[in-house]
């Protein structure tokens, strides 16, 4: 693990990178902290592990919120099975002015303690050009340094005053520590389990204009026929839930070897996430050539990736039944 490093008022965990290649950020952002940290995890363990990887949340309009808006609980409960743990502020705004100045005085703190411990942190949009998580690598006293994707220096600083002002107005930071891991059957059992859970839609954690598991899919897919889903907020949601379903292939193939049980479920489970990533690959194929930005919100009607959308929901189906039997058998 690389140390803090700087001047006096500069502290940088040198080498704290934000991996590249997922279009999950939240775990790819997760992974960037966990391998300066060295806890050897695999992308496809930590995304399958916390069930980030067999989850879908599908907003209004196929908003690209969805991908992010909903309750993470799932993630930081399971996150001890794998060794790790995230301690932090998640107050979602929009929050009156004053609450915001006080969640970024805490918001600071935290960051400088786990940054002064050798630890790296992160956050909701803390990077002015990305909507989405970024890891926390550093701080000075006007503010804190970010690692941005695709580059291998910190960049910062940004001012503490900006925290939580940026695409949102609320502040969300974490501290990432290592901790004992749970041995493979429980990472694998609760993970599932509690992707289970997710599916059916839970009020603590779906948001009132979302909908998740197999009802996520017919929404997507009504949107689509309907010519209300925001074209380039679908590509990002089949891109995030293509790279989920792709991931849960590869980790239900490793957790079949570490295990050694129910591999017959584990099988045809993997062969119904299979064909889930197959037909959001091919409604993929069908998004035309996009020249646009997040603030354009033209939008798309498409029957056959509704059609493909859909076919993916049936093999959601039977892949969520093939779950339920490797947890009984665990």
């Amino acid at each position: 693990m690389a140390a803090a490093s700087g001047g006096a008022d500069v502290k940088v965990l040198e080498g704290l990178r934000y991996p590249s290649g997922h279009a999950a950020l939240h775990i790819a952002c997760l992974q960037g902290c966990l391998d300066y940290l060295g806890a050897g995890l695999s992308y496809s363990w930590l995304c399958g592990g916390t069930g980030h990887a067999f989850i879908i949340n599908i907003h209004a309009e196929v908003d690209v919120q969805g991908t992010n808006d909903w309750g993470p609980q799932m993630l930081f409960e399971l996150a001890p099975n794998l060794g790790y743990r995230c301690a932090g502020l998640r107050e979602l705004g929009p929050s009156p002015a004053q609450d915001l100045a006080a969640q970024r005085r805490e918001a600071r703190k935290l960051i400088e303690r786990y940054i002064d411990q050798g630890k790296p942190c992160y956050g909701f949009c803390v990077d002015p050009a990305n909507p989405d998580y970024s890891p926390i690598c550093g701080y000075d006293g006007q503010g804190y340094y970010y690692s941005a994707i695709g580059y291998a220096e910190p960049t910062g600083p940004i001012a503490w005053e900006n925290l939580g002002t940026m695409w949102i107005d609320w502040v969300e930071v974490y501290g990432v520590e290592r901790c004992e891991p749970a041995s493979d059957e429980v990472v694998v059992r609760e993970a599932l389990r509690m992707a289970l859970r997710f599916a059916e839609g839970p009020a603590e954690w779906i948001r009132p204009k979302a909908r998740s598991g197999l009802a996520a899919f017919a929404v997507w897919a009504d949107y689509l026929e309907s010519g209300e889903a925001i074209l380039l907020h679908h590509d990002w949601n089949l891109q995030v839930w293509l790279d989920c379903r792709e991931t849960a292939v590869a980790f239900l193939g490793e957790a079949k070897l570490r295990l050694g049980k129910a591999k017959g479920q584990f099988d045809a489970a993997t062969q119904s996430y299979r064909v889930v990533a197959e037909k959001l690959r091919d409604a993929k194929a069908l998004i035309p050539k996009i020249e646009t930005t997040w603030q354009e919100r033209r939008k798309f009607a498409s029957p056959e990736a509704a059609q493909l959308i859909r076919e993916a929901g049936t093999a959601e189906g039977d892949a969520l039944q093939c779950l339920q039997r490797i947890v009984r058998a665990l």
